[in-house]
């Protein structure tokens, strides 16, 4: 298997809406800077894990602006991250790790389709 360091566009993506949208029951919210560095650092910490390389500081913007808005688009992101960054032993029990579930979860369960599905089949 191998591995590469996701783009700062990517990282950024999911830092945004895992703030903006997977924190709303949390009494101690992370700010985007906080989660961009997380997802950033366990990245890194993969492609350490896999080839004993080491990575510049990410410079994370002030204020980001996501260009997507397809969820399946976001998702696919999500695993392509999940890929790059599941390297080394401490990944399952990773925050990185939980944020990328959270924001799976969250993509599903905030789309207008599930919310207007049924609950229980008769």
């Amino acid at each position: 298997m191998s591995a590469f360091l996701c783009s700062d566009k990517l990282i950024f993506e999911l830092a945004k809406y895992f703030v903006e949208k997977c924190q709303q029951y949390e009494s101690n919210k992370l700010s985007f800077t906080a989660v961009a560095q997380i997802l950033y650092d366990e990245n890194c910490e993969s492609l350490a894990a896999r080839y004993g390389d080491d990575y510049t500081p990410i410079s994370i913007p002030v204020n980001y602006v996501p260009t997507i808005s397809n969820i399946f688009e976001l998702a696919k992101q999500v695993d392509c991250y999940s890929y790059q960054s599941c390297e080394h032993d401490g990944w399952e029990a990773s925050r990185a790790n939980k944020m990328c579930e959270a924001i799976k979860y969250a993509l599903l369960s905030n789309h207008p389709d599930y919310n207007a599905a049924r609950w229980g089949i008769d």
